[in-house]
């Protein structure tokens, strides 16, 4: 019997702290729902960010610091929603560019 277990692979393609969307999948099953607001202060490429709203979350936030990983979790989720991020700031919290999106 397998239980929890998540059976996949572990290469990390984008991030060097990359969760696995099955994980995190299994993982906010039991946590996220229409009442959910999701802060992500470390966002990284954007996954549990982009999982929690496609789990019904009511609302996500994802921060990053790096702008290389900003740019990249932006484009993926824009990618995969077919949507576009409402703000992008620098590191000092100023408005940023729109990275090309």
């Amino acid at each position: 019997m397998l239980g929890n277990n998540i059976l996949a692979p572990v290469a990390k393609t984008i991030h060097m702290s990359e969760k696995l969307i099955p994980m995190l999948k299994h993982f906010f099953r039991m946590f996220v729902d229409e009442n959910t607001r999701l802060i992500d202060p470390t966002c990284g490429s954007g996954t549990a960010v982009r999982i929690a709203e496609e789990m019904g979350a009511h609302s996500v936030l994802g921060l990053e610091i790096d702008p290389k990983f900003c740019q990249l979790a932006q484009k993926a989720y824009v990618r995969g929603k077919g949507s576009t991020i409402s703000a992008l700031l620098d590191g000092d919290g100023t408005p940023g560019q729109s990275a090309g999106l």
